[in-house]
């Protein structure tokens, strides 16, 4: 499989989202080893200076309290305190959020889109515009779509990219 940097923007330009080819490939394995069971975790990282581009450094394994099956999800938080200290330290932060949809499109559910709402108005998150990659997909082909939540509500997509095992990512 062969990964490379990907850059997703809003239609309006307003936000975007830079994923390096660690990261996505990290996401892949974990989505592999998977299987048929949905995933996720959260994303660390930073923002530019003018807040308008999430750069992604880190994408966590599910944490071992998480909760899931074919077609559900529940991140646990085991572990997750003592990695983000560690990382704020480095300047990095809590961005976001990933979850996997095995054999399915990676477009959020109605439940992952209120919690991502629920998280950009959470003052505990310090993340007013959370990124949610969803990955959708496998054993193949693997879909990755990214979007951006606001306090206020909205939301946007930024971007989609398929991956296969054989070739490079294919910008949808």
């Amino acid at each position: 499989m062969q990964a490379s940097d990907v850059i997703f923007r809003s239609g309006d330009a307003r936000f975007g989202v830079h994923i390096p080819r660690s990261v996505i490939e990290t996401l892949l394995r974990i989505c592999a080893d998977s299987g048929r069971v949905e995933t996720g975790g959260i994303l660390i990282g930073e923002y530019n200076s003018a807040h308008d581009m999430a750069e992604i450094r880190h994408a966590s394994p599910p944490p071992g309290d998480s909760s899931r099956g074919g077609t559900w999800f529940r991140r646990g938080v085991k572990g997750l305190q003592q990695w983000l200290g560690q990382l704020w330290r480095k300047r990095q932060y809590y961005v976001g959020e990933w979850h996997f949809h095995p054999q399915a499109s990676p477009a959020p559910s109605s439940r992952d889109s209120i919690q991502m709402r629920d998280i950009a108005r959470m003052l505990q998150y310090h993340c007013p515009e959370p990124i949610l990659l969803m990955v959708g997909g496998g054993p193949f082909i693997w879909r990755i779509s990214s979007y951006v939540y606001f306090q206020d509500g909205s939301n946007a997509l930024l971007g989609e990219v398929t991956f296969s095992l054989e070739a490079a990512p294919t910008s949808v």
